[in-house]
């Protein structure tokens, strides 16, 4: 027995051309209930608007002016459910006869009116479709007759149903409306005609499904809203949003450009919001790239191109007028952030060290190569006051380079290179002129780790060592300057470098001589005094938790006071762009950027620029050309799934999803969709029966096409199959 037995008769009007579609309707709802039906056939909306609602036009040219605005809207995930205004405009249950007067036991059925009418379904060729006059024209119209003439349910709402073809040429998207519940597509598919329709004349309770089952699950999902895309840049974008965001906060967007057949998948962190210019009452939130895919940058670059052929990525093009010195700077302070860059390979550093101060007037920069070096450089007395160090002497090393093997796991020599012991008075071990750092040779390389022995007097250098001997297992070859002592106590520079020496388990070490000019353009020994933002390769981070090491990481420095009480320590991440990565991992809130390596100049000038809102940069927030754009874009946030069928799905969420709403499902099986998407309309939200503070909300997917109908019930016969093989 159906839910609302006892309660009422549904009262059904069904508008199709079609003899063979009627009479299945006729049969599927005799299914749902046999005898609990009163249903009305037309041929056509006119027909049927010429039999309810003849005398109203005069009542609706009045009301015309006063009508609400619906067409196309969609409620967002908070809003609220809509109600009937005028309570004096419900009717009581029943039938009336052609003069609006209560119907007459002995009149025919088919020729009473319905006092209220509980669902309209209607075929998409009934109602003169066209590009003048919508779907959502026409519901809105006939949803204005029926509250005037008082056809619309006590405490609820006509639920209306569109039933078209899936193959016709108009998407389902097109005809999006709050109060459209459902598309079903034809030929039908019995089983979900059967519950769809159940489940609607159920409302606004839920109800327990008759037809199909529910398949409890437990996993992360996305659900996204379609928002409006204003603003594009090279940089980041920009969407039309009812509030104002937080900065910092971070945004997952599916864009479909249209030169493009598959969405692009995009992660933004908020950057500035400002109110719309168009709309005082909303605003322009922008959003910087968040490890974005260089695959996916080109794409974007290349639309730009499209709507702009001449697009520049500046407003000003011109460098100069963003130097300190330039005469409409003169009067402003300008302040010299400090920068540190601390990635893996050091050459490569070095060039981009000298791009940011080419692209950013007045910044300071310095690199390091290992994260053990950096923490030196902030804690370490050896390093206070130190601008230079003097390179070895010859006498103090013995040759250059010097190269033996180690065991990674004790750090012990395993034998000195034949090719260190060059020519006499260069490399020779037996000359007295030739020591290792003051002391004899075999005094360090025939006892294990006697060769770090100058090294150990400086603090850190041990952690130092095992880091970059740990760092070459793992990959590239690592090198950097470091401090020595003498065996008189002169502190003195060697370069030192580890490499990976076969299938693993030794590296290989070499210690060489630098030159002065070397030495004097590194700022190796140079102590860390204030740091504004640190940029930090990801390759120098061991497995584990990003969290920890990033919360490790500012107790670090919070402990040397480079940072004032109140400053915040800010981080740009790179990463090779090989990876495969989540970027949810990475979301901190001193995390202000992710970039792909190798790194796109531009992009991390950007980040750098507006990370430190400097105006010294032709890449400032306002010199950017934010080029104007009208696109829609999902923006998408993690729900769980709870359950899930061939007719919709539950999920369960931390603020309540409004009946009505419109939302689109990602991930899982979802990713099967066209478009990579579901869309969803909720129809229940209710407090979660298990989780406090959640809630569980209820939705039935809008139009289900044939070939994702088919992919989830293969999914369930196999899972099926699978459980009763486990039992």
């Amino acid at each position: 027995m159906s839910p609302y037995i006892g309660e009422y008769v549904p009262n059904v009007i069904v508008i199709v051309d079609d003899d063979k579609i009627k009479s299945q309707i006729d049969s599927y709802l005799q299914e749902i209930d046999e005898s609990n039906f009163h249903v009305r056939y037309f041929t056509s909306t006119l027909d049927f608007e010429q039999k309810y609602f003849a005398n109203q036009r005069e009542l609706i040219e009045e009301k015309k002016g006063k009508q609400e605005n619906t067409s196309g809207t969609l409620q967002t995930m908070d809003a609220k459910v809509s109600s009937i205004e005028d309570p004096s405009l419900i009717s009581k249950r029943g039938t009336r006869s052609e003069e609006g007067e209560e119907g007459e036991e002995g009149e025919e059925e088919e020729l009473q009116i319905l006092s209220e009418i509980d669902l309209i379904l209607f075929k998409l060729d009934s109602i003169g479709y066209s590009a003048s006059f919508s779907v959502q024209n026409w519901i809105d119209k006939i949803w204005l007759q029926l509250r005037l003439g008082k056809y619309l349910p006590m405490e609820y709402t006509t639920r209306f149903v569109l039933l078209k073809f899936e193959d016709d040429i108009k998407s389902k998207l097109d005809f999006l409306h709050r109060r459209l519940d459902d598309i079903i597509y034809l030929p039908f598919d019995r089983l979900i005609f059967l519950q769809k329709i159940e489940i609607l004349l159920g409302l606004p309770k839920k109800i327990t499904p008759s037809f199909l089952f529910t398949q409890e699950v437990n996993l992360d999902i996305e659900i996204s809203k379609i928002s409006r895309l204003e603003k594009l840049s090279e940089f980041g974008l920009a969407i039309r949003n009812p509030v104002r965001l937080v900065q910092g906060l971070m945004a997952h967007f599916y864009l479909t450009l249209p030169e493009e057949s598959v969405p692009i998948n995009i992660w933004g962190q908020v950057i500035a919001s400002e109110i719309h210019p168009q709309s005082s009452h909303e605003f322009l939130v922008y959003f910087s790239f968040f490890g974005i895919e260089k695959s996916n940058l080109l794409k974007i670059k290349k639309h730009l191109r499209f709507v702009e052929a001449n697009y520049q990525p500046f407003l000003d093009t011109k460098r100069e007028h963003f130097l300190a010195n330039y005469p409409l700077n003169l009067e402003k302070k300008h302040p010299s952030p400090s920068v540190v860059f601390l990635d893996l390979d050091e050459s490569h550093t070095h060039l981009t060290m000298g791009a940011l101060q080419h692209d950013i007037d007045q910044l300071q920069v310095s690199v390091e190569n290992t994260y053990t070096a950096f923490t030196q450089r902030l804690e370490g007395n050896d390093f206070e006051g130190t601008s230079s160090v003097p390179p070895v002497s010859e006498h103090h090393l013995f040759a250059s380079p010097v190269i033996f093997t180690i065991n990674n796991s004790n750090l012990e020599t395993m034998g000195l290179d034949l090719k260190t012991l060059g020519k006499k008075g260069r490399g020779d071990p037996s000359s007295e002129a030739s020591t290792y750092f003051g002391s004899l040779i075999e005094d360090h390389f025939t006892n294990g780790k006697s060769w770090m022995q100058p090294f150990l007097s400086i603090k850190g250098n041990q952690e130092l060592i095992q880091e970059m001997v740990s760092l070459a297992e793992r990959g590239p070859k690592v090198s950097r300057l470091i401090l020595a002592k003498t065996k008189e106590g002169e502190k003195v520079s060697v370069r030192m470098s580890f490499q990976k020496e076969g299938s693993g388990g030794c590296t290989q070490v070499q210690i060489l001589r630098p030159n002065l000019e070397e030495i004097a353009t590194s700022n190796a020994f140079q102590k860390i005094n204030n740091i504004d933002l640190l940029i930090l390769d990801m390759s120098l981070i061991a497995s584990g938790s990003i969290e920890g090491f990033i919360e490790s990481l500012l107790e670090r420095v919070r402990g040397t006071g480079v940072l004032k009480p109140e400053a915040k320590l800010k981080i740009i991440l790179t990463i090779d762009e090989n990876k495969a990565i989540d970027c949810r991992e990475f979301f901190h809130e001193s995390v202000v950027g992710l970039l792909r390596k190798p790194l796109d100049q531009k992009q991390l000038s950007f980040l750098v620029a507006q990370t430190l809102q400097t105006e010294l940069s032709l890449l400032s927030f306002n010199n950017v050309h934010w080029c104007s754009v009208s696109l829609p874009i999902h923006v998408a946030k993690e729900v769980h799934l709870d359950s899930l069928s061939e007719f919709g799905a539950t999920v369960r969420v931390p603020r309540p999803i409004a009946p009505g709403t419109v939302l689109y499902l990602r991930g899982f099986v979802f990713d099967q969709a066209p478009n990579k998407c579901l869309a969803g309309r909720f129809y229940h939200c209710e407090n979660h029966p298990k989780e406090k503070g959640q809630y569980s909300c209820s939705m039935t997917y809008f139009g289900i096409n044939d070939a994702f109908l088919k992919y989830v019930r293969k999914l369930f016969r196999e899972t099926y199959a699978h459980s009763k093989q486990a039992s």
